[in-house]
């Protein structure tokens, strides 16, 4: 279990550093799911001392509802400033980059 975060949640970073982590995330994700077992339980630790211990979907679909999450608070903000929130589907920049 690594001890010490990589980065903090709010962080900045360049638009650089984002795609390099976008793509390290990818590649991590696909590393998960070719040598993980989905019901495989992970040990990890928050921000407290308690340890926690969840199989490996449901630590993926944390992920994956959590972004959502985010999505929505982004397209509240562009709205909130008068725009149109940006597409953030994931399907549909699957789709355009064929």
């Amino acid at each position: 279990m690594q001890s010490t975060p990589l980065m903090k949640p709010w962080d900045v970073h360049s638009l650089e550093k984002v795609n390099s982590l976008d793509k390290e995330n990818l590649e991590n994700s696909l590393a998960i799911l070719s040598n993980m077992e989905v019901d495989q339980k992970v040990s990890y630790q928050l921000r407290g001392n308690q340890v926690f211990n969840h199989p490996v979907r449901d630590l993926l679909f944390q992920v994956i509802n959590h972004t959502t999450y985010h999505r929505g608070q982004i397209a509240m903000e562009f709205r909130k400033c008068g725009l149109e929130p940006i597409m953030s589907e994931y399907i549909m920049h699957k789709m355009a980059g064929k």
